[in-house]
């Protein structure tokens, strides 16, 4: 149905098959998460702890960046970020490391679990 067909655009597009005039293109998204991902690992130098709040699909890509997928692969783990979950990285020596992925925990009801 129609999720079918979400997912089969979304795949699309990151592969470069599908574009919007007007819309931003998986190359711009993808370039616009690395210069936050660059941005963040320099002001994390000299710091402890630091906490931000993003959507799915970048949590998606900044996973992609950190565990070097292929596109397709950060897609498909876009797809499986929970709403309001919790993704835990490390950071040491210029490098981000994954600690946790889609942590719910702080949800009481199972009924509040979404996607997309």
């Amino acid at each position: 149905g129609l999720l079918r067909l979400f997912f089969k655009g979304t795949k699309m597009w990151a592969l470069g098959q599908l574009h919007t005039e007007g819309r931003e293109t998986y190359v711009d998204f993808k370039n616009r998460v690395s210069k936050g991902y660059h941005f963040l690992k320099e002001a994390l130098e000299g710091k402890e702890n630091a906490i931000a709040f993003t959507s799915g699909g970048t949590i998606g890509m900044i996973l992609g960046l950190v565990l070097g997928l292929n596109d397709e692969k950060v897609i498909e783990l876009n797809w499986q970020v929970r709403n309001c979950s919790i993704t835990e990285l490390s950071y040491s020596k210029g490098k981000f490391f994954l600690r946790g992925f889609n942590y719910i925990t702080h949800f009481q009801e199972n009924r509040l679990i979404t996607y997309v």
